[in-house]
């Protein structure tokens, strides 16, 4: 199914913009989002130690939650963001 999705790949742009999924996978677009999703299991509050929030990830084998300030959404923190702010700080410290 996906050689001649990315054999015209490259003549017609984007599979999607030329509505080439939607033909292969009409089930997939019909979908709700509710659906396919995954359940939050755990958040973070703004003002939590990232000390915390890291053993959050860990202990709910997660890679990211929501972050939240007030029961309102605010952002996402994903595990890529604390590895890249350790390696920055590890990285001043050699210099």
């Amino acid at each position: 199914i996906a050689e001649p999705l990315l054999a015209g790949a490259g003549r017609l742009g984007p599979i999607f913009w030329e509505g080439l999924l939607e033909a292969v996978a009409p089930e997939v677009f019909s979908r709700r989002v509710s659906e396919i999703m995954a359940p939050v299991s755990v958040c973070a509050d703004s003002s939590q130690d990232l000390l915390e929030v890291i053993f959050l990830l860990h202990k709910h084998r997660v890679s990211f939650m929501p972050v939240v300030r007030r029961a309102e959404v605010v952002g996402v923190i994903h595990i890529d963001d604390i590895l890249k702010v350790l390696v920055e700080l590890a990285s001043r410290q050699t210099l």
